[in-house]
């Protein structure tokens, strides 16, 4: 068995009253595969091998909570949650450079939401995080055009906190241009 799982659909926070209008906050969507082979890799991207549409067996969608049997809701939210995207993809990218940057800044933070609720954080981006990127240029030719050996290696070597990441700008030195290795200060909840 497979769990889909969507959460923080309505991200009203960080969208205010542009997402208002969706009708479910969390879903879940449970499947049941024959013949079908399932991975994730570490960015959490889905891998399937097999025939999904003829492998799929069993499934049940579950949105708030709430097992749900009728298809035309189904079918509701999946075109309201469809068309709501388009529409925040063109609020988006309607954004001039600078505001754009500050949203992107907020939805990374958004990502810990509910982390920074039980430690009693704001989840906003602090003022060092936005003076940081102010009148600030986007990095070009950040990440490296890697083959697929490489390719893993690296990923391996940037997620696994067991590496030092000297070792890694010692292999993939061009990220030193870019910043990616910078010295970073690191925060806690007393000096934040």
């Amino acid at each position: 068995m497979i769990i889909k799982q969507f959460q923080n659909l309505k991200p009203i926070e960080l969208w205010g009253s542009k997402v208002d209008d969706l009708l479910s906050n969390k879903i879940k969507i449970y499947c049941v595969y024959k013949d079908v082979k399932f991975s994730m890799d570490v960015t959490s991207h889905a891998n399937f091998e097999g025939d999904l549409i003829n492998g799929l067996k069993y499934f049940a969608v579950e949105m708030d909570g709430r097992l749900i049997s009728d298809f035309s809701e189904i079918r509701q939210t999946t075109e309201k949650i469809g068309l709501k995207a388009m529409e925040m993809w063109q609020t988006l990218t309607s954004l001039d450079f600078e505001s754009a940057k500050v949203k992107y800044l907020e939805q990374r933070c958004y990502n810990y939401v509910n982390l920074c609720r039980k430690l009693g954080l704001d989840w906003k981006p602090t003022k060092e995080m936005l003076e940081v990127v102010k009148d600030k240029s986007l990095a070009k030719n950040f990440w490296p055009v890697l083959g697929a050996e490489s390719g893993t290696n690296f990923w391996r070597m940037l997620v696994d906190p067991r590496i030092d990441s000297t070792e890694l700008k010692q292999q993939y030195g061009m990220f030193r241009n870019a910043g990616l290795f910078k010295e970073t200060k690191c925060y806690s909840s007393k000096n934040m």
